[in-house]
């Protein structure tokens, strides 16, 4: 692996082509990797590493951000994909493969009644959300102040372009950490509040990471 600067010539050259058809090139959160020397497309991946089109190898510590934490390619998980896409891609009924995956997460999970899927994070905690206004029947959510729960109009900041006041009047934020502002927001709308949603730890983005105080 090199030590200095990559040539990222191909990069550079596809992220020009990008910006001619898709927003800014490169969408979403793929957007925060782009640095002006680094890599900005991959051409393929193995293990720990992913490769970029001037052929540059990364260890990837972002792991997918997130999934793939036994690396890219594993044989066993590429074996086990290739078996399900060869019946099928896209199907228009459910595969059995869905209530075998539910039965063990159900079994693994003491907590658990019920096992439900989607195709990302922001499916999830956003069904996660209408659930527990279902249940309680209230509309107010608490959320650490920016913390990540998907790209829905709900959780995105009010000086978001395209956020309306509405979309998440009934968001109530606190800092991180922050006991005694949570406890402020139960004491003061308690009656009328959903759910606290929150990651297990504090990953807000370009900033380091954080584990809760002792006692929050």
């Amino acid at each position: 692996m090199k030590n200095s600067t990559y040539e990222v010539k191909k990069s550079d050259e596809y992220l020009t082509k990008a910006k001619e058809v898709i927003p800014g090139g490169i969408f979403g959160h793929y957007k925060y990797a782009i640095r002006d020397t680094g890599p900005k497309f991959f051409s393929r991946s193995e293990g720990a590493y992913f490769w970029d089109l001037d052929d540059n190898r990364y260890v990837d510590l972002m792991c997918g951000y997130g999934p793939s934490i036994l690396g890219y390619n594993h044989p066993e998980v590429e074996e086990a994909f290739k078996l399900s896409s060869d019946k099928g891609n896209t199907v228009s009924l459910a595969s059995p493969v869905m209530v075998d995956l539910a039965t063990e997460l159900v079994d693994m999970v003491d907590i658990a009644d019920w096992a439900l899927f989607g195709k990302n994070g922001g499916d999830a905690t956003s069904l996660a959300v209408m659930i527990a206004r279902e249940h309680t029947g209230k509309k107010k959510i608490i959320k650490i102040d920016d913390g990540y729960h998907g790209v829905a109009p709900w959780m995105q900041d009010k000086s978001r372009p395209g956020i309306i006041s509405s979309d998440n009047e009934h968001v109530l934020k606190i800092k991180w950490n922050d006991s005694e502002a949570l406890e402020e927001l139960l004491d003061k709308y308690g009656n009328d509040i959903a759910c606290f949603i929150s990651s297990p730890y504090d990953h807000p983005v370009s900033r380091d990471n954080s584990l809760p105080e002792d006692g929050y």
